[in-house]
């Protein structure tokens, strides 16, 4: 004999879900997390949209907020960084602005991911690379630097996009990155560490806020 149940949700900021398993019906009660506008959040603050989670570093511009990933992709695997140090020309950078892309821009819509210009002066003062445009990127040297303060040190080793220095002094191959104590140092691009992203979302995307 089969009972038919009717689950009915009349509590405010529950989530009720009900799944069907071999085991039965099951019936999951969830509390709603309060979305607020990313412009709302300091910097340091850390949100979630979809399966992301994110720590707000502060505003780049009028355009929106810059965010980094609270965490690695692909549950921390290891990349290298491509066949020399320009980020141009980088793997990390294929991957990240076409497939981790497309899975964000599902998440939260194309139009509130906002383009920008990264800077790739290298760490001795050399801008033979010039600039270029992304949607993802890795921080700059600068950009770590700017922000370490809400960056606290993870136990691993991950990519920055700039270079130490370039073609014209030698070098094409070494590349900055943050140790796991959250100091910098430098490798060559054949190696092989973690991959933390960040991107510029629009200042009105609704996100859900993580207190810690």
């Amino acid at each position: 004999m089969t009972t038919k149940i009717n689950v009915e949700n009349n509590v405010a900021n529950v989530n009720v879900k009900i799944e069907e398993g071999k085991n039965g019906t099951k019936v999951i009660i969830e509390p709603m997390v309060a979305q607020v506008e990313l412009s709302e959040l300091k910097p340091g603050d850390k949100f979630k949209i979809g399966e992301f989670a994110f720590v707000k570093l502060g505003s780049r511009d009028f355009l929106g907020d810059v965010c980094i990933l609270d965490e690695f992709i692909d549950d921390g695997k290891s990349f290298e960084f491509g066949d020399n140090n320009d980020w141009k020309e980088s793997k990390i950078r294929e991957y990240l602005n076409n497939d981790f892309y497309k899975k964000l821009k599902k998440i939260v819509g194309k139009d509130n991911i906002k383009e920008f210009e990264l800077d790739l002066m290298a760490r001795d003062g050399l801008k033979n690379y010039g600039k270029c445009t992304d949607k993802v990127a890795l921080l700059t040297e600068r950009m770590y630097q700017d922000n370490r303060e809400f960056l606290s040190k993870t136990g691993e080793w991950w990519w920055l996009a700039t270079p130490f220095s370039t073609p014209s002094n030698g070098y094409t191959r070494y590349v900055c990155i943050v140790c796991g104590d959250g100091a910098l140092y430098g490798s060559g691009c054949g190696d092989v560490y973690a991959v933390r992203p960040f991107c510029i979302f629009a200042l009105n995307l609704l996100v859900s806020k993580v207190d810690e």
